[in-house]
C-alpha cells in the first residue's frame, strides 16, 4: 500500500471531495447523519474544543496495488488499523472507497481534534503512516511496498505519472507513433546511478554527466560557502535534495556512495559550475575557486576520514584506538552502517527516556546557549555521516560531537575523552535536560564569530531549537 497524508483548514471541500466524486463509496464513521453536509458540520465542530488548532483536518489517503482489492470487511480493519496506529482512536472520522483510477484506493477524513481537545500531532507523520502501512501489509498478507527511506530514488510527480498513462493509452490505441517518454526526473537519476558507479571523484563525476547530457551547478554565495547542488536534464532542474531518497546527490551523499571529495582538489569543478541568485555576478572562476577554499563552512563538506560510509565502505583506516569509535549499539540503527559512540549509550538512552517523562518547560535560550546550537545545526545540516532515518550525527568545533535524535527532537552534545562525556542535552523548544559546561567553555561560544548571519538565521528556522 502507498499511503499519503495531509492536514487542512476546512472540512466542507475534502468532504464533497471524497463523498460526491464519481464512483465514491462510504466505507465506514463514526458520524450520525447520511449527507456530506451532515459529515463535515460535525467534524467543523470540534474546533470548539481547541481553538489553537489552525489546521484541524486531516486526510489519508491510501492505494492499493493494481490488482489488489480487499474485501469490504478487510478495508474495514485497514482503516481501523490506520486511524489507531496514527492515535487517531478517539477521533471523529469518515472514510470511503473511490475506484476512478487504475488502482483502487480510499480516502480518509478526520479531526485531529479528539473529544478531550487535545489534538494529534503531526510530527513525523508521514514516516509513521509508512510504518503503520508496512505493519498492516503483514497482518492481511497484502502487496508489500519498500518505505521511502529504503528506496534511493524520488518518485515522478502525480503529473508526470498521469502524463505517462494517457501517453501509454494512445500508444496502444494507435494515436501515437512513439511509446510514452521517461519523466526527466526518472532520467536524471538514472544518468547518476550510472555514473556512480563509474566515477572516483567528484570532478570527474561532473564531468562525466555532462557527457551523458545531464548538467551539474554548484550554488555558493557571496562568501564562498557552497549551498548545494543543482541538476540540469532537457531544460528541467532539479535541487540535489529532490532527488533520491535513502542518499541524495548531493557533495556529502556521493561520498556515501563511493565518490570522493577532497576540496583542495575539487574546488576548482565547483568554482567552474558556481552559480549565485545575484543577478549579475561578474566574479571569475579563480576568484570563486578561492573564496571556496579558504571559507571555512566548507570544511563541513568533507566527511572526516575515521568515519564509516552510509553504504557500509570505510575509509582508510586512522591512529584512532578501536574503542574510540565503534558500531552502534543501539536498537533504532542497523547493522554496522551507521558511526557513533557506543560508550554514550548509557546517558543517551537515560536522556531519551527521560525527554518522554519530563515537562516541556518553554526554552530560553542564553547567548552561549544560542552560539553552541547554531554551530552544532550547522554541522548537521552541511556534515551529516548517518543514512538513518531517525539520527544525525555529526562533528563539530574540532571537539564535540552532535546526535540529534529526529523521532524525539533531542539534540545531545558529546566529547569523548571527558569524565562527562554527554556536555548538553535539549529537546526542541524545550529548556535544556543536562548541560555540563564549565563558564569558561561557555564564554568560547559567546566569543565565536558568526561566519554568516544570513546563514545562521536560515540554520535557526530549520532546526528551531
Amino acid at each position: 500500500m502507498i499511503g499519503k497524508i495531509g492536514k487542512g483548514k476546512g472540512f466542507a471541500g475534502l468532504t464533497k471531495y471524497i463523498l460526491e466524486k464519481e464512483e465514491a463509496e462510504l466505507l465506514c464513521t463514526n458520524l450520525a447523519g447520511e449527507t456530506p453536509q451532515d459529515f463535515y458540520r460535525q467534524l467543523s465542530a470540534t474546533r470548539q474544543f481547541n481553538t489553537r488548532v489552525q489546521s484541524p483536518v486531516s486526510h489519508i489517503s491510501i492505494s492499493f496495488a493494481p490488482d489488489e482489492r480487499p474485501a469490504q470487511e478487510q478495508l474495514k480493519q485497514i482503516v481501523e488499523g490506520t486511524l489507531i496506529r496514527m492515535g487517531f482512536d478517539k477521533n471523529l472520522y469518515f472514510a470511503a472507497t473511490h475506484s476512478d483510477r487504475n488502482h483502487f484506493h480510499l480516502h480518509i477524513a478526520a479531526s485531529r481534534i479528539d473529544s478531550d481537545g487535545e489534538c494529534v500531532s503531526d510530527w513525523w507523520d508521514k514516516r509513521r503512516l509508512e510504518k503503520a502501512l508496512r505493519g498492516l501489509e503483514e497482518e492481511f498478507d497484502l502487496t508489500p511496498v519498500k518505505s521511502s527511506w529504503e528506496v534511493n530514488r524520488a518518485a515522478p510527480s502525480t503529473g508526470q505519472k498521469r502524463r505517462m498513462m494517457r501517453e501509454e493509452k494512445e500508444y496502444s490505441e494507435g494515436k501515437r507513433d512513439t511509446p510514452p517518454q521517461l519523466p526527466v526526473i526518472d532520467k536524471i537519476q538514472d544518468e547518476i546511478e550510472n555514473t556512480i558507479a563509474h566515477s572516483k571523484n567528484f570532478t570527474n563525476y561532473v564531468k562525466a554527466l555532462q557527457e551523458r547530457g545531464v548538467s551539474v551547478a554548484a550554488k555558493v554565495t557571496r562568501e564562498g560557502v557552497v549551498d548545494g547542488l543543482r541538476y540540469e536534464m532537457e531544460g528541467v532542474r532539479f535541487t540535489a535534495s529532490k532527488l533520491g531518497h535513502a542518499q541524495k546527490p548531493t557533495i556529502l551523499g556521493l561520498q556515501r556512495q563511493g565518490i570522493s571529495f577532497e576540496l583542495e582538489r575539487d574546488a576548482a569543478m565547483l568554482a567552474k559550475i558556481a552559480y549565485s541568485n545575484k543577478k549579475r555576478d561578474n566574479r571569475s572562476p579563480a576568484t570563486i575557486e578561492k573564496l571556496i577554499k579558504s571559507n571555512p563552512v566548507n570544511r563541513n563538506l568533507v566527511i572526516p576520514p575515521n568515519h564509516h560510509l552510509g553504504n557500509g565502505q570505510s575509509y582508510p583506516p586512522t591512529t584512532d584506538t578501536p574503542n574510540k569509535l565503534m558500531p552502534a549499539m543501539m536498537e533504532t540503527l542497523p547493522g554496522n552502517s551507521e558511526p557513533i559512540f557506543t560508550h554514550y549509550w548509557q546517558e543517551i538512552n537515560s536522556l531519551l527516556n527521560a525527554s518522554e517523562i519530563s515537562p516541556a518547560i518553554p526554552a530560553n535560550r542564553e547567548l552561549w546557549e544560542k552560539n553552541m546550537l547554531f554551530s552544532a545545526t550547522l554541522g548537521l545540516q552541511t556534515a551529516n555521516i548517518s543514512s538513518h532515518p531517525d539520527w544525525q550525527i555529526a562533528t563539530f568545533g574540532e571537539r564535540y560531537h552532535a546526535l540529534h535524535h529526529l523521532p524525539t527532537q533531542m539534540l545531545i552534545i558529546a566529547e569523548p575523552g571527558q569524565d562527562t562525556q554527554i556536555r548538553y542535552a535539549a529537546k526542541k523548544g524545550c529548556q535544556r535536560l543536562a548541560c555540563n559546561f564549565s563558564e569558561a567553555e561557555k564564554q568560547v561560544f559567546v566569543n565565536q564569530q558568526e561566519n554568516s548571519s544570513q546563514l545562521k538565521q536560515k540554520t535557526h528556522q530549520q532546526l528551531d531549537l
